[in-house]
């Protein structure tokens, strides 16, 4: 899900020397605003806003992700995000994994002043854009951006509802002269893969066979909506089988794919295929034995 918060009031930008102190300036709102969704460690304060969540579910994945300690090193991973660490110490490390790959999660992904369109806002006479004053300029317009990342068993239209209503209700708290909008830009379906699935233990012995090791099920944010609308599409389960590393910058500066893991992931699709062809010859066979049977 990706929302904007956008509060607005005075007509035109304003000089912050001249009129600081004056009025509710939009970019005071919005800090004020935005500090509402989430506390110091992260959880989210929006009322509902984990509505649907197993939590029973969780716990018994938690028991299962404290087998992965020796599989996965947390040290490491902070170093590849530029972190000294990723934990306080007051949580565990199936925990972490937990917030990571099971709890939802609200990000504040931008803040900008203006109308959230660069090209609109340069073209604009009511904005100041450039020019070594910009420092003391009050925006009469600002922008937040809001990335939701939401779990499968969740409605994700009754959770956009629940974060409209907790900004509304903040705003309205700081008795301010400015107006303040939501716009909901996208709602995609989660989706989450069954790794009970034959087509499952297919891939995990293709990845075996190429990479000599036995692949890890985990669960990540990105590339969900298209392939939940592809399964229900095409009628057929989906897999996501990934080629790269985690250090490989998706949607970021240097996005890259390390060229032993372009070719080895065209080995891994080659098996793969091999693997399935045998799952289903297996399946033919199972059914024609059935068959004679009746």
């Amino acid at each position: 899900i990706t929302l904007s918060v956008e509060v607005f009031g005075p007509e035109r930008d304003l000089h912050s020397g001249n009129e600081g102190g004056v009025l509710n300036e939009p970019m005071t709102d919005l800090v004020r605003i935005l500090s509402s969704l989430l506390d110091s460690d992260n959880n989210v304060l929006v009322p509902g806003f984990y509505d649907g969540v197993d939590f029973e579910k969780v716990k018994k994945k938690i028991a299962v992700f404290e087998s992965l300690k020796d599989s996965i090193d947390m040290d490491k991973y902070a170093q590849s995000l530029g972190l000294d660490s990723v934990s306080d110490n007051s949580r565990s490390f199936a925990e972490l994994l937990s917030k990571k790959w099971l709890i939802p999660t609200l990000s504040i992904v931008e803040i900008r002043s203006g109308d959230g369109d660069q090209a609109e806002d340069r073209a604009s006479q009511h904005h100041y854009c450039f020019g070594p004053t910009k420092f003391s300029v009050i925006p009469h317009k600002v922008v937040g951006q809001v990335s939701i990342r939401f779990v499968a068993s969740q409605d994700p239209h009754k959770l956009v509802k629940a974060v409209e209503a907790h900004i509304q209700g903040a705003f309205a708290k700081l008795k301010s002269s400015n107006k303040v909008r939501v716009a909901v830009h996208n709602i995609g379906d989660a989706w989450e893969g069954d790794e009970r699935h034959k087509m499952y233990e297919a891939a995990a012995n293709a990845m075996k066979a190429c990479w000599g090791d036995t692949p890890l099920y985990t669960y990540e944010g990105g590339t969900m909506p298209v392939t939940s609308t592809l399964e229900k599409v095409l009628k057929a389960p989906a897999l996501l089988l990934p080629m790269g590393q985690s250090t490989d910058n998706p949607h970021l500066a240097n996005e890259r794919i390390r060229s032993v893991n372009l070719f080895q992931g065209k080995n891994v699709m080659r098996t793969l295929i091999e693997e399935v062809a045998g799952v289903l010859q297996t399946q033919k066979s199972e059914n024609l034995r059935f068959d004679l049977s009746v």
